[in-house]
């Protein structure tokens, strides 16, 4: 029997003007436990157990480290490594770019 790798899905979010990666995770294997670490650390069985803890938001930059266990077997997947990116760009300061972009277009002549 061999452990799939983990997939793991990222959903941008925002809250209250705030933004987060809902982060999701799953294995095709059945039976199998998934575990994660956001410290650069090797996952194993005594890191935070995705199961019981569901999908979870991310607010800051970090590194995403997650293995699928079949413990009764003894058999793991490979680990799979994501960069998480939040990006704190604002569509208010977007605009606020544009506009000035946009409205200083009329100083610039070319003769």
């Amino acid at each position: 029997m061999k452990v799939e790798d983990p997939e793991v899905q990222v959903i941008v979010k925002e809250k209250h003007g705030r933004k987060g990666l809902l982060v999701s995770i799953t294995c095709p294997t059945e039976k199998a436990q998934l575990f994660y670490t956001f410290n650069g650390i090797q996952p194993n069985h005594n890191s935070f157990k995705y199961n019981v803890t569901g999908p979870f938001v991310v607010t800051e930059n970090t590194t995403l480290k997650v293995i699928a266990m079949v413990r009764q077997n003894g058999l793991e997947s490979n680990i799979v490594t994501k960069e998480l990116k939040v990006c704190f760009t604002s569509l208010l300061f977007l605009s606020f770019f544009l506009f000035f972009f946009f409205a200083n277009l009329n100083c610039l002549k070319i003769d």
